[in-house]
């Protein structure tokens, strides 16, 4: 009897332990079951600047958790749960999330014209059925530069800066040794360098990605401007502009050379039979222009394809942009050009006789750079001189309503 007793006490204990295991694992179950796939919203950087009628661009990272998939639908509103003020509106609005692992999708923010300046503490909300997130933002609009007053800015280096460009959220400055500097607001500048011991000549930003170019044929890239990676160009021609359009980034150099690519990754020469070297190229207007030595003006629909024109000048064009309807070439001689479509180019007269190194267009006006002068121009045939220092100035961009113009000894002004 004892033994049997015993037996049974072994057999109830068993009992009672597989009860208890089979409760945790059906607990466990109606966990997993009750977490409803979801997902979280984020914003870099979350602390945005622009104009009235421009936008800002940040990156939102959709992150799905327990399985979750589908469309999330986004929109705007006041961090207190009202609704966004009219006129600041958000693109794409909506983001495909159809795997585990998280999106990182670029944001435009966008500012109309009549938005009143000041700062807006924001939500971007993402719905789906029934799921919701948000993350929060600020949005400061000021209001833009009219290119009147420049003020010098410390840049940390002596360096030759050659080249600027804005993209993202972010200005990026190129220039000599290999030099690089990023700044969010175009006062504070951090040096970034490239490893590479040449010179940088041009920087431009399209399809999320900054491409740096510059001698024996260097091409850089970056996704945020800080980080870069060296990409194979296939020629030893120094490399003087570059630019994005038509989904296409064409840079130009030495001895007439000219390269296209989709991504800034890999690059195809395109043989124009001209040897004349090629300093500046724009797109607008569903054109390439690419401008350069003795008269040499260049067209192109899609950068691989070019006709070759003259400027009617004598002298080389360092630079072209394009803005409100019209191309401008400049450092022709003391001559200006401008065209309606690339073809047809007329000269006017900045009557500043000092040679001009580049022109861009921001927001409703022209700004043009050379040496020692800043000119600004309402339509690029009236231009007023708004500076004239001893300083050599080589590059100007527009973004986030702020002017920034680069030049020799490490040479940084903005406007304002």
């Amino acid at each position: 009897m004892r033994k049997k007793f015993v037996f049974s006490r072994i057999g109830y204990f068993q009992w009672f332990i597989g009860v208890f295991v089979f409760l945790l694992v059906l607990l466990a179950g109606c966990n997993t079951q009750s977490a409803s796939p979801s997902f979280t919203l984020a914003l870099q950087p979350t602390n945005l600047t622009t104009a009235p009628g421009d936008a800002i661009q940040t990156i939102l990272t959709l992150t799905p958790q327990n399985g979750f998939s589908g469309t999330v639908n986004l929109s705007l509103a006041q961090q207190n749960g009202g609704p966004a003020p009219g006129g600041i509106t958000v693109d794409p609005s909506s983001v495909v999330i159809s795997s585990n692992n998280p999106v990182n999708q670029p944001l435009t923010i966008s500012v109309a014209e009549n938005v009143p300046t000041g700062t807006y503490n924001l939500s971007l909300v993402g719905s789906a059925s029934d799921q919701t997130a948000n993350t929060s933002f600020s949005l400061t609009v000021i209001q833009p530069s009219d290119g009147t007053h420049w003020i010098a800015r410390d840049s940390g280096t002596r360096k030759w800066l050659t080249g600027v460009t804005y993209g993202g959220s972010i200005f990026v400055v190129v220039g000599s040794s290999g030099t690089i500097l990023t700044s969010p607001d175009g006062i504070n500048w951090t040096k970034r360098y490239s490893d590479l011991y040449c010179w940088l000549s041009s920087v431009t930003y399209g399809n999320n990605t900054f491409v740096a170019v510059g001698s024996d044929g260097t091409i850089l890239t970056s996704p945020d401007g800080i980080n870069w990676t060296e990409r194979s160009s296939g020629i030893n021609n120094w490399l003087y502009g570059v630019t994005y359009g038509n989904n296409t980034f064409v840079a130009v150099g030495y001895d007439g050379a000219i390269l296209t690519s989709p991504d800034g990754v890999n690059w195809a020469k395109r043989y124009l039979g001209t040897f004349r070297t090629l300093w500046s190229v724009t797109y607008g207007g569903s054109t390439f222009v690419a401008v350069g030595d003795i008269r040499t003006i260049l067209t192109s629909s899609d950068g691989i394809s070019w006709t070759k024109l003259s400027s009617g000048v004598s002298r080389s064009c360092h630079d072209v942009s394009y803005g409100a309807g019209i191309f401008l070439a400049v450092g022709c001689g003391n001559a200006i050009l401008s065209s309606p479509d690339g073809s047809s180019w007329t000269e006017q007269r900045s009557n500043v006789y000092r040679l001009l190194n580049s022109v861009t267009y921001g927001r409703d006006i022209f700004v043009a750079v050379g040496g020692g002068v800043i000119l600004t121009s309402l339509d690029g045939s009236n231009w007023t001189e708004r500076a004239d220092t001893n300083r050599s100035f080589e590059d100007v961009a527009y973004g986030k309503g702020t002017y920034v113009v680069v030049g020799g000894n490490g040479a940084i002004f903005t406007s304002p």
